[in-house]
């Protein structure tokens, strides 16, 4: 079988959402790292046209993103079943909601790092300051209702939301672009699930 190539960072928590994901249904993958994000060639992206990571070649398919590259590998591995997805429907709004701000938190952190860490803005540029803001305010719900979400899961291998939490929270540690010691249940989420082999394979470090 042609193997599976994931291309990203593994600095990225986008990227290792699906890296935690192929650990956790024992999918094998190769790894190509991209080493310069200010590469302005799709081919460096998996010819991505966004030049975004990451991005799943296998054979002559193509997948961007990386919920997108989730479903490709839970359906090479036939068991989508076993993996909780991102509410299809506002059947529950809070679901849907908790998913949303995941991810959103988890974008919003990609620009505080590049603005801040990356072109060294000014935290108190207004932009800077909002971006800033966005993040806190978001992780300061999702730990109030991380509990919440936890207890509505069903029985699962994993949920695609509770793995991305984990990168975010991770990221967040990782970067250091908030103080984390006001959301306990968000660490106590984090520290668990970070027991997995899955998430120890998986750890941020720098591509060199």
């Amino acid at each position: 079988m042609t193997p599976v190539e994931i291309i990203g960072r593994h600095t990225s928590h986008f990227t290792r959402l699906p890296l935690i994901v192929a650990h956790e249904l024992g999918t094998d993958y190769e790894f190509t790292p991209i080493y310069d994000l200010m590469d302005l060639d799709a081919a460096s992206y998996g010819s991505h046209p966004g030049l975004r990571l990451p991005t799943l070649r296998h054979g002559d398919q193509v997948v961007f993103g990386a919920i997108p590259i989730c479903r490709y590998l839970a359906e090479l591995a036939a068991r989508e079943t076993e993996v909780v997805w991102p509410p299809q429907s506002l059947e529950n709004p809070f679901l849907a909601n908790f998913h949303e701000l995941t991810m959103q938190a988890m974008a919003t952190q990609v620009t505080v790092v590049i603005t801040t860490q990356v072109a060294k803005v000014d935290p108190e540029n207004v932009f800077a300051r909002k971006s800033i803001r966005s993040l806190t305010g978001m992780l300061a719900w999702l730990d109030e209702n991380t509990e919440r979400f936890l207890s509505l899961l069903p029985d699962r291998l994993l949920s695609i939301t509770e793995v991305g939490l984990f990168c975010l929270i991770e990221h967040v540690r990782f970067r250091h672009t908030a103080s984390l010691e006001g959301y306990r249940r968000l660490t106590a989420f984090a520290d668990t699930f970070g027991a997995r082999e899955s998430a120890r394979n998986t750890y941020y470090r720098l591509d060199r």
